[in-house]
């Protein structure tokens, strides 16, 4: 069920910041290089919980976004700096409902040249309560939209 309150408030992050090194004897000196924050950033949506990326392109979710509905962003390395480029949600995701949290879109996320999974372990479908779905979102042949839903939904059988 969904009674349980969100994991790991302790861990939330408002921003991410992007880290680059430099070559030095003995230790690796780092400086931060972006810091990311989304468009529509707001307390408490654990923007930066899972940072994954590829290239020039990184993904960044924030499980509780909307009270739990969660989301995550995608930004690209231009000559400029990071940008953000898309926000991914589910077309099927729910928020939460009599004290109960929402799907958590953005608890697990991993990037892969043009393709992004994001997990949502408290997605509820025809396998049960909370029984967990896995959106995969490709990145169409004109780029990444501003905003997106998933290309397909995987779940477990039930």
């Amino acid at each position: 069920m969904k009674s349980r309150k969100h994991f790991y408030y302790s861990r939330l992050f408002s921003s991410l910041f992007i880290l680059s090194s430099g070559a030095a004897i003995g230790a690796i000196p780092v400086s931060s290089q972006s810091k990311l924050i989304a468009d529509d950033a707001f307390s408490g949506s654990a923007h930066g919980w899972v940072v994954s990326s590829d290239g020039d392109t990184a993904v960044v979710s924030a499980f509780a976004d909307y009270d739990g509905l969660g989301a995550a962003y995608v930004y690209e390395r231009t000559a400029s700096g990071w940008q953000q480029v898309s926000k991914l949600t589910a077309s099927d995701g729910s928020g939460p409902a009599n004290g109960e949290p929402g799907d958590s879109l953005g608890m697990g996320a991993s990037i892969s040249g043009n393709t992004i999974v994001l997990g949502a372990p408290l997605n509820d479908h025809s396998g049960g309560t909370d029984s967990g779905g896995v959106y995969v979102y490709v990145k169409p042949a004109g780029g990444w939209p501003a905003a997106m839903t998933e290309t397909v939904k995987l779940t477990a059988p039930g």
